[in-house]
């Protein structure tokens, strides 16, 4: 006996037989195997799946282009130099009012190197490439780098967000 259930390609779902739904099925209900859409249930993570005249096919899902990429992941690096800028200058005002003016003057390079951290030639490269893996490995760099120049008072606020920037 070869058991089925019901799948709608408008909805995405699948509707077995034994629930009453009354009149509020799709009108695109194919039936398909129960052994179909156990393996479409546990395909692999990032595969999608389609029946395809009458077939269960899974595949990979497309790589998002570049520019998604980017703009996904810039707005993290934003994100996360806004976090370390709020804690080094929370640190920067205490040595300023304790008079450690060398802290001040370290607050405020590191300060302006996250600023430029967009504009920094290893990663202007990685995205003239379109290359995420670069990108992610220059924009990573640039954080270790500003967190390696800084005093040992200021590295800590590198490592409050993960961007593999610790």
């Amino acid at each position: 006996m070869d058991i089925k259930t019901r799948y709608s390609k408008t909805t995405g779902a699948f509707y077995p037989f034994d629930i009453d739904y009354g009149n509020d099925l799709p009108d695109d209900l194919v039936e398909v195997p129960i052994a179909d859409y156990q393996a479409a249930m546990a395909r692999p993570m990032g595969y999608s799946f389609a029946f395809l005249n009458g077939q269960l096919i899974i595949e990979p899902l497309p790589e998002a282009p570049f520019v998604v990429l980017h703009d996904s992941f810039m707005s993290e690096v934003r994100a996360t130099r806004q976090e370390i800028l709020g804690v080094i200058l929370q640190i920067g005002w205490v040595a300023d009012k304790t008079g450690d003016v060398a802290i001040v003057h370290a607050v405020l390079a590191a300060r302006q190197a996250l600023l430029k951290i967009t504009e920094a030639p290893a990663v202007l490269a990685a995205v003239k490439s379109e290359s995420y893996e670069a990108l992610r490995a220059a924009v990573t760099s640039e954080f270790k780098g500003i967190a390696n120049a800084a005093p040992e008072v200021l590295r800590s606020a590198f490592n409050i967000k993960a961007l593999d920037c610790r």
